[in-house]
């Protein structure tokens, strides 16, 4: 099978990725050999990059080939076309497999699919003074997982940008899950919505977290 994220893994290595997008390519690297074997060769790139020298970077500028700009443009539309293909293939295949099993055992089958009907949320429980926020979850129930909302707008008193995550973590289980990575700005308003495998009845809780793994704010089913 024609692996439909082949040009991820740069984007990735560097943070590039918008928080949704790194989690839909994290799900895919769990069952594609290829892909990891590419991470794992540009892992070392941001390293290097830290080490270069500024000042040994010529200032003049370089022009680029008049054809650079159409390619590029003409790749971003293919790959996200596959993308939306391959999406709508996997949701009208489960309707059509749900169709065949009902005509089959002649039981009637009701689909969930995801939806962007509104989401209640329930507030977060900040654990530091250091950041104020307003960090809110909602838990969408799917057939085969959850998807989880996330709203938040903090207040970093020392005008610090900082790159946050959110992490699950299972019920009985130390390590986590992470569900997406965005950058911090004070007064900044942040949502998302990221897919996890597990049903609600098996989430223990979800962290809110500096990259450094400081926790900023738990939020636990009720």
């Amino acid at each position: 099978m024609t692996c439909l994220y082949p040009f991820d893994d740069g984007p990735y290595v560097l943070g590039a990725l918008s928080p949704t997008e790194r989690a839909e390519y994290e799900r895919h690297l769990a069952g594609c050999q290829s892909c990891r074997e590419s991470v794992a060769a540009l892992a070392v790139l941001p390293g290097l990059l830290s080490r270069l020298d500024p000042a040994s970077v010529t200032p003049e500028p370089v022009a680029a080939p008049p054809t650079l700009l159409p390619r590029m443009l003409a790749h971003i539309s293919a790959r996200r076309r596959a993308q939306r293909l391959r999406r709508r293939f996997l949701a009208i295949a489960a309707c059509v497999a749900a169709v065949v099993l009902a005509t089959a055992v002649g039981i009637g089958v009701r689909v969930v699919l995801p939806s962007q009907a509104p989401v209640l949320l329930t507030a977060m429980s900040p654990v530091t003074d250091n950041v104020q926020m307003d960090a809110r979850i909602g838990l969408t129930r799917v057939n085969n997982g959850t998807f989880v909302s996330m709203q938040c707008r903090y207040d970093n008193k020392w005008g610090e940008t900082w790159n946050l995550q959110l992490v699950l973590y299972p019920r009985s289980a130390t390590s986590g899950e992470l569900l997406g990575r965005w950058s911090a700005e004070s007064d900044q308003d942040w949502s998302m919505r990221a897919w996890t495998h597990y049903t609600p009845d098996q989430i223990g809780r979800l962290e809110m977290q500096r990259s450094d793994g400081m926790v900023l704010a738990i939020w636990m089913p009720s």
